[in-house]
This record gives C-alpha cells, sequence and structure tokens, in this order.
C-alpha cells in the first residue's frame, strides 16, 4: 500500500508520488506546504500587530486629548501653584503612559497602561472638584 499525505490547500488526500495534488492541481513539495503553513501563521501576526497598532493609537489619541484638556485648565489657574504642580504631575504620568503604550509589543501591557492613564485622569478630576 503506498504512503498518502494531505494537501495543504483543499485537504484531498495523494499518494506521496505526486508532483501536483489531483483535486486542486496545486504543486506539492516539501518547501511548497511549509511556505503555505508559514504564509498562514505570517498573515496572522501580520493581522494581530494591525490590531495592536490601532488600539494603541486610540489609546494614545485618548490620553493626549485628555492632556490638552488638562494644559487649558491649567493655563487658567495659573495663580495657584499647588494646582500647577499637580497638574505638572499628572501630564507626566500621562505622558509615561503614552511612550511604554508606544513600547509594548502585546495587547494586554498597552491596555494596563490606558487603564493607568484614565486612573490618572479619574483621580485628577477628583482633585480639581474639590478646588471648586
Amino acid at each position: 500500500m503506498e504512503e498518502k499525505k494531505m494537501c495543504p490547500i483543499c485537504k484531498e488526500t495523494y499518494d506521496i508520488n505526486r508532483k501536483l495534488c489531483p483535486n486542486c492541481g496545486i504543486i506539492l513539495t516539501d518547501k511548497n506546504i511549509i511556505n503555505r503553513e508559514s504564509d498562514k501563521k505570517n498573515k496572522k501576526e501580520v493581522k494581530e500587530a494591525i490590531i495592536l497598532g490601532i488600539e494603541k493609537n486610540i489609546y494614545t489619541i485618548l490620553i493626549i486629548l485628555s492632556i490638552f484638556a488638562n494644559i487649558i485648565f491649567y493655563l487658567f489657574s495659573l495663580l495657584d501653584k499647588f494646582l500647577l504642580i499637580l497638574g505638572i504631575c499628572f501630564i507626566s504620568g500621562k505622558l509615561i503612559c503614552i511612550y511604554k503604550i508606544s513600547k509594548t509589543k502585546e495587547k494586554s501591557t498597552a491596555t494596563v497602561y490606558f487603564i493607568i492613564a484614565v486612573v490618572i485622569f479619574l483621580i485628577e478630576l477628583g482633585f480639581i472638584s474639590s478646588f471648586f
């Protein structure tokens, strides 16, 4: 009995000595099969990288918007030095989060730094509301 293999494209079984798949016609070489499998893996990695990049950009944009709101608020409160120093600390924390998000290669890490930036923003809102 002849040994059989499975076509990586159509999943049809074929004799090991065949050069073409009897169903889809792909060239049946070990190199071709390896390339097909690595292509699928590469496509998945590229898709995940694109999604991560989009999420990182969204996180960064949201944090930058909150920083602009901070800057506008703190420019109006230049007379209160404590509030100004506090604002610089909050803005610095958010900038650190943006830096960390830009350097990470994992979705979960980027999400953690975004959550930290949101917590900083919420704490900041608490401080600001206590002054007014």
